[in-house]
């Protein structure tokens, strides 16, 4: 007996698979406003200059994403919620943040070789950012079955004082991965005995979750500095969020016009625009590199061995599992390899002649030419550790660790440069130790994993004049140096790899199918019909952003491709060698199989045993376990006049079925007719006698019988 393959209708299938020109994604982007009077607010103005279309070369195909914005407000028991999460999870007290000095920032910029007291402490409200985080996660103040970002417009001045004496913030706590350490120390220029203990004061968070807050009444000294020491005078292309609290821009304009409605409303949306165009839709990142592996391998050179440094002391530094993690959540649909080395310069002359030649030492402190030492690197040393002609991810990296030292390049100084499939990362010894010298401060794993992430084209989280972005979750951030995994870095890096996975693999389901159509066979079609399924599988767990779904099944609908081909290439059976099963007598509890079953041409697809009992069929699918296929499973509970028949069933790649014949696993019970009589006669078997004796007769209902 053999399952019949019928021709699909009409209806459930599509002769030819429709064509594909590009990979097109739908986005919606719920703004949600909290704690505003939607009196106050030019909706319009919220999100009409926010952009509605991102398009996307990239190495496979173009992608193209489009985005509608829908405004919602928050009722006032999700806004007490809030507001409770807040007073429930806050340190409020003296001291418990950081005021910059902007004087002193801009004389700093100006004399760079004398360094100034930025930061200074003061009072207020810190509020941790990540239960309130995971509390919008779990409780969405709109849900959507759209693929889609919940943005959050907080107004929090409540908690503020009138003349800013008092303000509210959020804060992350961010901690080094390789030390264990507090972070409580900002960049190269700032961190040294006249800026200790900086507060980290954000006015936004977002990274854990497909959510990123904005809170414009939140106190933050980020966007500031950042103003001043990455921009030029008079700044005059700065947003107003840059400088001016939520509370200062009402206090001047007049609520009750429209020109003061819309400038409140352009102020937020400066907030908003930075999230969308740097978090959420990346204009400063590549599109994911199609391939197939990911090769990260680093040399760490200890350079003052002499001095009594040793290699050991410094192997903390740095954390190869750590940096494969990482990778290996942010793309997880190739193999990663990670390898770091901790040596000592002295084996690596080549290497060191040409940091001897791009450095210089004044009063016992070295210089580094930064830009000359990594093309000298990338052109002459590169290729001896990595291919660098791979199709593959592949980077290579040098940290050099050597007391006294400072990198720079034209555009200020800095701790390490990425980019091309290369990292360089120059780290005075100092640097990795606190004050007194032994305990362990910071290591380079975050250096190391934003520098690779360059490597393989990501850039930062945010671009000149909009900074909102770097209040998030990442390793690609300035502010607060996080180095988690954050969920905007994975949706952007697997997104753009599944877009590309599927345009590639639905291009050679197009070729195949044009190879074939003309033999087509009523089983291509079915398989035809499945193929299409899966995709629209794929295209359901996208939406949801449900990333290894949506892979596992393009992989399934590929798989399901190369059958299709098979079952125009392939029209003969698969052949059932041998096959048995156990208990042969059949009581009760399970049953075992094996098969022996092999097809020359395509291959074996799936193997089933198949039960026959009360008129239907029951299957259990086989597993291929190195030389049979087998299953063990219980039998179902069955009519005893129909007993249980067992068979195999098995189809290859081309679905061409192959079957053995019934056996009888349980005997069927043959009842007597209903309302007669049954005579049972035993006979005895005695010495020098038979004797006849009529035992019993008895009326059998067949309604009460029972085997």
């Amino acid at each position: 007996m053999v399952r019949p393959i019928a021709m699909p209708s009409s209806a459930s299938y599509i002769e030819d698979p429709p064509q594909m020109q590009e990979i097109q994604r739908d986005w919606t982007i719920n703004i949600i406003l909290v704690n505003y009077d939607s009196d106050d607010v030019e909706e319009r103005a919220l999100h009409e200059f926010l952009p509605d279309q991102r398009q996307y070369e990239a190495d496979v195909c173009d992608i193209t994403y489009t985005m509608q914005y829908e405004v919602h407000y928050a009722d006032a028991d999700y806004i007490e919620s809030i507001r409770n999460l807040i007073i429930n999870n806050h340190v409020n007290g003296t001291e418990t943040g950081s005021i910059l000095d902007e004087s002193a920032l801009e004389y700093q910029k100006a004399h760079p070789d004398e360094p100034q007291k930025i930061f200074y402490p003061r009072s207020g409200m810190s509020i941790e950012a990540e239960p309130i985080e995971e509390w919008l996660i779990e409780n969405p103040a709109t849900s959507s079955d759209k693929l889609h970002y919940n943005l959050y417009l907080f107004n929090f001045s409540e908690f503020d004082s009138p003349e800013h004496e008092l303000e509210h913030w959020y804060d992350y706590d961010p901690v080094d991965p390789d030390s264990g350490e507090d972070i409580d120390w900002w960049r190269l220029p700032w961190d040294n005995q006249l800026n200790r203990d900086i507060k980290f004061q954000y006015a936004g968070f977002g990274g854990m979750g497909n959510v990123f807050v904005v809170d414009p009444s939140a106190d933050q000294w980020y966007l500031r500095w950042a103003r001043i020491w990455w921009g030029t005078e008079p700044y005059s292309e700065d947003p107003r969020h840059c400088t001016e609290d939520l509370e200062d821009v009402v206090d001047g304009i007049d609520l009750s016009t429209s020109e003061g409605r819309l400038e409140l409303s352009a102020y937020l949306a400066n907030y908003l625009s930075d999230a969308v165009r740097y978090l959420f839709f990346p204009v400063q990142h590549s599109p994911t590199a199609f391939v197939q592996r990911g090769i990260l391998t680093a040399l760490v050179l200890a350079m003052d061995t002499d001095e009594g440094i040793t290699v050991r002391s410094l192997e903390w530094v740095t954390n190869a599992e750590l940096l494969e993690n990482h990778l290996s959540e942010l793309l997880p649909f190739i193999p990663w390899n990670v390898s770091v080395q901790v040596r000592d310069s002295k084996h690596f002359p080549y290497i060191m002649g040409f940091f001897d030649g791009h450095s210089y030492v004044t009063d016992g402190h070295t210089y580094v030419n930064g830009y000359d030492l990594f093309y000298d690197i990338y052109d002459n040393v590169r290729w001896r550790y990595i291919d660098v002609a791979s199709d593959d991810i592949e980077v290579f990296g040098v940290v050099f660790i050597k007391q006294n030292m400072t990198m720079y390049t034209p555009t200020g100084y800095f701790t390490g440069l990425g980019g091309g499939g290369q990292t360089c990362v120059w780290k005075s010894w100092e640097r990795y130790y606190r004050d007194d010298g032994t305990t362990k401060r910071e290591g380079i794993s975050g250096v190391q994993l934003h520098e690779t992430m360059h490597a393989i084209g990501m850039g930062h989280t945010w671009v000149r004049h909009h900074y909102v972005g770097d209040f998030s979750s990442s390793p690609m951030v300035y502010f607060g140096m996080h180095n988690g995994t954050s969920s905007f870095d994975k949706n952007w890096v697997q997104g753009t790899y599944l877009d590309q996975l599927e345009f590639d693999y639905y291009d050679r389901l197009l070729e195949a199918w044009d190879d074939i159509k003309d033999e087509a066979e009523p089983e291509t079609y079915q398989i035809l019909d499945d193929v299409l399924n899966y995709y629209e599988l794929a295209h359901e767990r996208y939406k949801h952003m449900d990333w290894q779904g949506c892979y596992e099944a393009l992989e399934l609908a590929n798989q399901e491709k190369r059958y299709m081909v098979f079952s125009v290439a392939d029209d003969s059976a698969p052949t059932i060698w041998d096959w048995g099963y156990e208990p042969e007598e059949y009581r009760e509890g399970n049953v075992s199989v094996w098969v022996d079953v092999s097809d020359d041409i395509a291959g074996i697809k799936n193997v089933s045993a198949v039960l026959g009992l009360n008129e239907t069929t029951v299957q259990y699918a086989c597993s291929y376990e190195g030389s049979s296929w087998n299953a063990t499973f219980p039998v179902p509970s069955f009519d005893p006049e129909c007993g249980v028949k067992l068979m195999i069933l098995a189809y290859d790649r081309g679905l061409n079925p192959a079957s053995t014949d019934w056996v009888t696993l349980v005997e069927p019970v043959t009842s007597p007719p209903d309302g007669t009589y049954m005579l049972y006669v035993i006979v005895f078997s005695v010495p020098f006698a038979l004797i006849l004796v009529v035992v019993a007769t008895v009326w059998y209902r067949k309604s009460k019988q029972a085997v």
